[in-house]
């Protein structure tokens, strides 16, 4: 682990192609380069940078196609794009980003299963469509007002939905949780306005 150093810049991994797994969470990182991950784009499946500075992923994960664990939790991201070559992705955490918005037309992440986005700004939840493996997906503490997302097009898989501490106000705001009501194990949307209205219990219930 190169964790919790003063590393500000991610290079000399030109000759390690057979790294799997690389940690440099609690640095100074504030910029990921193209090509900064040298021959060991094609080999890394656990890449974890949480509390870093970085603004934005860009072509630095390019060719990155055996990464299933992703952890840029606690950075300053503005945007998630950058993952079109992680497809083997299972866990993905954005936790305590800027994030406004996602990509037009989400990401496809078929094997996604956990999908971390809690503290961040963004108003709507994302596309879910070509997330059809996904579990987890952890969203409090966000600007969210819209579940326009879940409305048929979220994964029979889903079983955990966090959406507490966000910005739903109306009954009506909840009526697409009606798409993943099967297959929910676990659903959290304490510290809404709408937590207010005497019918919202039982008809979350």
């Amino acid at each position: 682990s190169l964790g919790v150093n003063r590393i500000a810049t991610v290079k000399g991994l030109e000759n390690l192609g057979a790294l799997r797994s690389l940690e440099l969470h609690n640095n100074l990182i504030t910029t990921l380069p193209p090509g900064c991950l040298g021959a060991a784009a094609h080999s890394l499946e656990r890449l974890i940078l949480y509390r870093n500075r970085i603004t934005e992923v860009g072509d630095s994960l390019a060719g990155a196609s055996r990464l299933t664990h992703l952890d840029l939790g606690r950075n300053a991201l503005s945007s998630a794009e950058g993952l079109r070559d992680c497809r083997m992705l299972e866990t993905l955490i954005l936790y305590e980003n800027a994030l406004v918005a996602f990509p037009e037309g989400g990401m496809c992440l078929p094997l996604l299963r956990q999908l971390w986005l809690n503290g961040n700004k963004l108003t709507a939840l994302p596309s879910l469509a070509l997330l059809p493996s996904l579990e987890q997906l952890h969203a409090a503490d966000n600007h969210i007002s819209s579940l326009q997302a879940l409305e048929g097009l979220a994964p029979a898989t889903l079983t955990t939905l966090d959406l507490s501490f966000n910005h739903l106000e109306t009954l009506a705001s909840l009526l697409p949780l009606a798409s993943v009501g099967f297959s929910l194990q676990r659903l959290q949307a304490n510290d809404n306005p709408v937590a207010s209205l005497p019918p919202y219990r039982p008809l979350l219930l």
